[in-house]
Order: C-alpha cells, then sequence, then structure tokens
C-alpha cells in the first residue's frame, strides 16, 4: 500500500493513502472519540449525514470536519483537541445525553468518550418507557438506551450478510406508509424543513394533504404521553409540507422508459400513488378518472375546510409533472379494451363510492341521502337545499364531516344520531371535539327506525339504545330498549353510516364482501395482468392505508413486467443535511390555533392553523427519538434466522445491546486475549475477567482468522466455564466409582485401552482445540494405525 505522511497534533504518521483521519489515528493509537463509526463499516455520515454521532470530529486549517468521512492527504496537519474540537464534542454529546436515560454509562466506549471530553453537567433525559426486552437467552435488549447509531443492524446486514435487524420506532411501525417519523421530526428540530419533507416524500406524494386529514395511528403510540402529552406529528408533516423547500426534486428520479404501459382506473389516493411510483420506474401510465375532477374521496369526501383545495392540486400536478397522465370524466367499464389497446398491466382504485342505507321504512324519501353522495355533491360546488333542520346518522369521520357541512350550507342546526356512546364512537377525537364546538348536537344510544315524511317535514322515529355485549368489531353491541321510541323532525336527513365499492360487473375481476375486490398478498385478482389496492380492496379506510396500497401496487406491477419493483429513494441531499448541531433545548408542548366558530361555520375556509417556525421546532425537540430495534416482521429472533452471533451486541456501543452477564456484573477488571477452543478455525477472543470469573467474550478486531467476528459458541458458550460441575481433572472409574487421577495416568489408561480394539471397535473424535496439522495427524493415526474411517470432530463447522 502507498503510504503518505501527516501530523496529528504535532505527531508526524505514515499511513496508507485513501484512508480517513479517524482509522489512521487510531492506526497510531490516538484516540479519537465516536460511537456510529465501525471497523468494517462505510461511515454513517456517508450514508445518513443527519443521523451521524458528529463526535469525531477534528480541525484542519481551522475548520471542524468529520474525521471518519475525511481522508487524509500527504502532509496533512490535523488537530483533535483545540478548543473549538472539544467545545463542539461536548455539545453534540450533550444532545446525544438527552435522549440517553442513565448516567451509569455502562460500556467502555461510553465511559472511554465521558472521561476524554470532559464532560461535566450530564443533561437530565426523561425515560422513554419502551423497556427491556428479556427474549432472548443470550442478552438483553434495553431500548430506552438506544441513541440509533446503526451499528447492530448494519454489522447484521453488511458483515455477517444476515439481514435479520430492522429499526421499529413505535411511531414508524404504527404508519401504514413506513414513514421515517423519527426522522423527520429530528430534522425540524434542527431548523432544517426542507430535509424533513424529503423524508417525508421518500414514503408518499401528498405530504401536505397527509399533514392535514391523517388519522395519525403514529400518535396513539407516542411514547411522550407517558410523560406529558404525544406528539403532534400530524401538524409536523404538516409544517414541513408547508415550509419545506423543493430540495427533494434534486434527487428524485424518474427511469427510462421500459416501453412498458399500465392503466390505472381511479385517480384517489391509491391510484395516483400507483401512477406516480409506476411512472418513475420507467413505465407509461395513464390514468382514467369517471368524474371530472381528480383526488378521488380526497376531493369529493373530505371537505375543503379540512383539505384544501389548492394544496391537494399541488400535489396531483407534481404527479403530473413526473409524468403521469390524468383522463378525467373517463368511466372505464371493460378491462378488455385496455388490454387490446396496448397496456400490459391494470391497477383497479376506484375507491368506495356507493354509500350503504339505513335499512328502515322511508328512507326513499327525496330528503333523505347517502353521506357519499351529499359530500360528493357539495364538494363538487353544487347548491343543496339542506333546510334548517339537519340529522346525520353514524359515527365516524364521514359522519362528522356530513354534520359539519350542512352548517356551511345554511343549516341552523345539526343532530348527530349514534347508537353507541362517545367511548365506542370511531370519529378521531379531534374531529368530534371539532363538531362539538360548532353546536352539532350528539345523541348517544339513539338510532333512526322509521321514517315519515309530513309535508316538507322528515319525521324520523328513534329508539333508545344501551350497551350488550361485544361485537365483531369489539365494541359492546348495541341493543334496543323496549318502549322507548321517540320523534325528532328534520328538514334532510344524511345516512353515514358507510360506504362500499362500485366495481361494475363489466371488469371481470372477483368480488367477495360488500362488493370488494379480492386481491392476494401481491394484490394481484383473479384477472391475470390486474392488480388492486385501496377502498375498493378494503372498505372504506384512510388517506394513508391507501397510498400503502398504492405504493404495494407499483412494487407488485414492475415486478409483474419484469422489474424488480424496487421504488425505495433518499431524497435528501447529504450536502444539505449536514451541519454542526447547537445544543438543543427541549421545547414547550404546542397549542394548536383554530378559527374562531363565528368566523368558520358560514364558508369552508381552512379551519386548522398550521404551527409557526418556532412552533413546530420546539414541538420537534420534545420528540423522545424512540429507537428500537426488532427483527425483520417482528418474528422470535431464532425464527428470523438469527444465528445468535452476538455481533450486534458487541457493535452496539452504549449497552442496548448487552450479555446477560454484564447486565448481572457489570464491567470487567481485566481482559485476557485468547484463542476460542470450540473449532480449529482459530477466533481470537478477549476474555473480561471480573472476580476471576469470565462474565464477557469479546471477538478480537485484529484476530487475523475473524476479524472481530465469532460465532454463537465463541461468544455465548462461556456458561461452562463458570459451572460448578465443571471438571478440572481426569476421572478414572475404579470399584464402580469415578476417582480424581493425574493427567499421565489418565493418558497411560487411554494407551493402554488402545491395544485392544482394532477396525469397527474403535472411533475417534478430535477436539475443538486440535490445529489443523493435529487433526491432520488424528485421522492419519485412525485409519492407518487403528484401520477405520470412524473419525470426527467435535466441532465440524
Amino acid at each position: 500500500m502507498d503510504t503518505i505522511t501527516i501530523s496529528i497534533n504535532g505527531q508526524k504518521i505514515q499511513t496508507g493513502k485513501g484512508v480517513s483521519v479517524f482509522d489512521a489515528a487510531r492506526e497510531a493509537g490516538i484516540y479519537i472519540p465516536g460511537l456510529c463509526s465501525y471497523p468494517g463499516l462505510e461511515p454513517l455520515s456517508k450514508k445518513m449525514p443527519d443521523q451521524a454521532c458528529r463526535l469525531c470530529l477534528v480541525e484542519i486549517k481551522g475548520k471542524p470536519v468529520l474525521s471518519c468521512s475525511t481522508t487524509v492527504l500527504e502532509n496533512m496537519v490535523i488537530e483533535t483537541k483545540t478548543p473549538q474540537i472539544m467545545e463542539l464534542q461536548v455539545r453534540n454529546l450533550k444532545a446525544i445525553f438527552r435522549r440517553y436515560p442513565s448516567t451509569c454509562f455502562c460500556t467502555n466506549d461510553l465511559q472511554e468518550i465521558v472521561k476524554y471530553t470532559g464532560i461535566k453537567e450530564i443533561p437530565v433525559s426523561p425515560v422513554k418507557g419502551l423497556g427491556k426486552v428479556e427474549d432472548i437467552p443470550f442478552f438483553i435488549r434495553d431500548h430506552d438506551l438506544c441513541i440509533l447509531c446503526h451499528r447492530c443492524v448494519r454489522v447484521c446486514e453488511e458483515i455477517r450478510g444476515i439481514s435479520i435487524l430492522k429499526y421499529a420506532w413505535p411511531c414508524h411501525v404504527a404508519c401504514p406508509a413506513g414513514i421515517d417519523i423519527p426522522r423527520y421530526i429530528r430534522l425540524i428540530g434542527e431548523e432544517k424543513p426542507g430535509a424533513a419533507l424529503a423524508v417525508i416524500r421518500e414514503k408518499v406524494p401528498f405530504p401536505g394533504s397527509l399533514g392535514r386529514v391523517c388519522t395519525h395511528p403514529c400518535e396513539d403510540v407516542c411514547q411522550r404521553k407517558k410523560i406529558d402529552k404525544k406528539m403532534h406529528i400530524r401538524l409536523l408533516k404538516r409544517f414541513a409540507a408547508d415550509c419545506g423547500d423543493d430540495s427533494w426534486r434534486k434527487r428524485s428520479i424518474v427511469l427510462p422508459s421500459t416501453g412498458k404501459r399500465v392503466a390505472v382506473i381511479g385517480a384517489g389516493p391509491a391510484g395516483l400513488t400507483a401512477a406516480f411510483y409506476l411512472t418513475k420506474l420507467g413505465h407509461e401510465v395513464t390514468v382514467f378518472e369517471a368524474l371530472s375532477v381528480s383526488g378521488g374521496m380526497m376531493r369529493v369526501g373530505i371537505p375543503e375546510y379540512r383539505l384544501p383545495r389548492d394544496i391537494l392540486q399541488d400535489e396531483i400536478d407534481e404527479i403530473t409533472r413526473a409524468g403521469v397522465e390524468i383522463k378525467l370524466n373517463t368511466k372505464i367499464e371493460s378491462l378488455d379494451k385496455l388490454f387490446e389497446d396496448g397496456c400490459n398491466a391494470v391497477f383497479l382504485g376506484v375507491g368506495a363510492h356507493k354509500g350503504i342505507k339505513l335499512g328502515i321504512d322511508g328512507e326513499d324519501q327525496p330528503c333523505v341521502m347517502d353521506s357519499a353522495d351529499f359530500l360528493r355533491r357539495a364538494n363538487l360546488g353544487e347548491k343543496i337545499d339542506v333546510g334548517e333542520r339537519v340529522g346525520v346518522v353514524g359515527g365516524g369521520n364521514v359522519a362528522i364531516d356530513a354534520a359539519r357541512v350542512p352548517l356551511r350550507l345554511g343549516a341552523k342546526k345539526v343532530t348527530l344520531l349514534y347508537r353507541r356512546t362517545g367511548a365506542e364512537m370511531p370519529a378521531n377525537p379531534e374531529e368530534i371535539e371539532a363538531a362539538l364546538k360548532e353546536n352539532i348536537e350528539i345523541l348517544y344510544l339513539t338510532a333512526p327506525v322509521k321514517i315519515i315524511k309530513d309535508d316538507d317535514l322528515l319525521k324520523v322515529e328513534c329508539i333508545r339504545m344501551e350497551l350488550g355485549e361485544p361485537d365483531e368489531s369489539g365494541r359492546r353491541r348495541p341493543v334496543p330498549i323496549k318502549n322507548s321510541e321517540f320523534i325528532i323532525e328534520f328538514d334532510t336527513l344524511i345516512a353515514a353510516i358507510g360506504q362500499r365499492p362500485d366495481v361494475p360487473e363489466e371488469l371481470k375481476v372477483e368480488t367477495g364482501w360488500g362488493n370488494s375486490v379480492k386481491i392476494d398478498d401481491n394484490g394481484k385478482t383473479s384477472r391475470e395482468g390486474v392488480f388492486s389496492g385501496g377502498d375498493c380492496t378494503s372498505g372504506p379506510s384512510t388517506v394513508i392505508a391507501a397510498i400503502d396500497a398504492g405504493r404495494k401496487g407499483a412494487q407488485a406491477i414492475d415486478q409483474f413486467l419484469g422489474g424488480e419493483g424496487y421504488i425505495e429513494e433518499s431524497l435528501i441531499d447529504p450536502n444539505a443535511s449536514y451541519q454542526i448541531r447547537e445544543d438543543i433545548n427541549e421545547g414547550e408542548i404546542a397549542s394548536i390555533d383554530f378559527l374562531p366558530v363565528e368566523n368558520r361555520i358560514h364558508n369552508f375556509d381552512e379551519v386548522e392553523s398550521g404551527m409557526e417556525e418556532k412552533t413546530a421546532i420546539a414541538e420537534a425537540r420534545r420528540c423522545l427519538q424512540c429507537h428500537v430495534i426488532s427483527t425483520v416482521d417482528a418474528v422470535p429472533y431464532e425464527e428470523a434466522g438469527c444465528r445468535f452471533c452476538g455481533a450486534c451486541v458487541d457493535a452496539c456501543p452504549v449497552g442496548a445491546l448487552m450479555e446477560r452477564s454484564i447486565s448481572c456484573h457489570g464491567l470487567p477488571d481485566r481482559t485476557v486475549s485468547t484463542i476460542c477452543p470450540y473449532c480449529g478455525t482459530g477466533c481470537q477472543l478477549n476474555l473480561e475477567i471480573k472476580n476471576n470469573k469470565i462474565i464477557r467474550v469479546e471477538p478480537d478486531i485484529n484476530g487475523p482468522a475473524n476479524k472481530g467476528q465469532a460465532c454463537v459458541k465463541g461468544k455465548f458458550g462461556l456458561d461452562f466455564v463458570n459451572d460448578p460441575n465443571r471438571l478440572t481433572t481426569p476421572l478414572i472409574k475404579k470399584n464402580g466409582k469415578f476417582e480424581e487421577a493425574s493427567w499421565p495416568e489418565a493418558l497411560d489408561l487411554v494407551s493402554r485401552q488402545f491395544s485392544k480394539y482394532k477396525g469397527d471397535q474403535f472411533a475417534a473424535v478430535s477436539s475443538a482445540k486440535c490445529s489443523n496439522e493435529e487433526n491432520y495427524v488424528m485421522q492419519k493415526f485412525t485409519r492407518m494405525v487403528m484401520e477405520t474411517n470412524s473419525i470426527d470432530h467435535c466441532a465440524r463447522l
């Protein structure tokens, strides 16, 4: 290897060309702190700059740089302990400790860094409440201690080649589309809304819309609520969408044309998402929409006061800018014609736009309508005379929308009829609260049983309900109370008890319950080349679920067309996303502003206000950054294919993954180097000793045979050493009992017994400690002297 000369802290050093400053210093015995660097892994600062620990700073020509990603040059002068560097390292270490709820520093890495930096005030961090997991016999996972250095996951994937681990933050796992929520929140906290938007856009093409209408299942599992109040994750997404720049476009790539054509039926969130990603994969995509507008239920189901039309249209325009063609007012009733015209695949995303009837007498009156039809007409700008008194039947988000819209059409009183109590109401709590603030009356435990037309009035006969045993949804079943009927008068009654797909029979795809399209796990329908997803397969669901269905549909169709189905992308500019971070102080709980009721109930102006920059940054800094490491698909480690080599444990610098022996005994008194006795490979190990007992085995990173790796035997096979029943001297049976003997006595007995046996009477098993040369001699002895081929090795790999 060619060498060059550099200077570190005034010391001249010879090092190889192309190595990093960090590695050159370590080879020369000069310590530079770091928690994300690991031998054999590309620096995290190159792969994910915003997630690097930023502790390995050095000064070159007066400027701080990360030593792990800076390559040495001839005559480079490097300083590691200038006041500037030490101050920045302490600042960055404090930022890490603000999310590390421990001050015991149970690893050598942490103790060394604390000692080196001289940090005096350790920030107090709240306990995240994720707790310890002890489902593995060899080591413990303490998710509260994880700092997301990525070392365990990367070692498993890039060094061991097993790839059974993944990041499983509670909010991230809860997101149907898999948006990296902790990452974009952290970027907002670092005052980088553009980079945060790029993270969101890596998974969804509708960030602004989701920032307003997502049902945010991520917030339900937010660990922050155990301390004070859960994070406003949805509104932070909205802030990134509203305030972020378009820097993400620079890294958004549309692949060259594949020559394949795909038809997408339905311009809703599922269809448009599928079309977007298929276009980026190089396919020619045309979206056919029966309505006069695109957006599906986002446009004709969700009122404008929740999702402004300009926000939605801007995101649809972004999809067409990528190359998607949208044909409006075009209803497709035959898939055969599409295939005849040259389409290679079809995606059905027709949604669930057909309302479900109440199933009671009198509901065919002109003033009784279903919510899907009512909201569609209202959202398309049709003037609807609802009268002064409006009744709505239902308890979901659609029912709330159907109740709030009539106020904006001139109604003076709106009453919502729901057959269960508020505790069972499926609508989002904030939507219910908004309706109540607009003076919408909610009659719980009430169900309509008959509608009578009386001149211009609707007399709705209702009955009181009580809750019985739970039904299949898990909610207690409403049971009518005898002789509790009463009458309510309305001008208009809107049924909002659900919708179902309207799938024409001419499409010739198999449908199931509720007329939903039947699909397999890959989104395939009963017809070759036809895929489906979204509300038309699942029934009415959420925008984020539909987007996820669109992503999966795009992947499946690309694979069907001969591609790999790979739609993942990194949209953050590595240079733009890195900066030396300042001290991050935890913010206060954000309060959300709304238009005053008197200013909103007579128009469709957006009700909820977005966060201002200072508020969003403060809110983002409340995030606990709950890092959880799990197996792929969250199955048990053994089922996931874990070899229990312990490489992930050895890679963890902060004690989030720790051997059970260490958790019981603490740090070692001394370390002894040895060779693993379990097989003849010759793996070099470092045995950590405390009170003359081995408490931990760490593969030696400099071991020529194993280079810091070991198998399950070498890593965790130390239990027998500490076992009180372990044999420490030979035993010879005399008069029916084993008695202790010396090694010469035992060997002499064995040699004398050999002469009694030959051929198939004899078998040999060589020791795990035998070298290759010793094994060779052993097999020669067995075959030539003992005249048998019955020989094996007790730890044969």
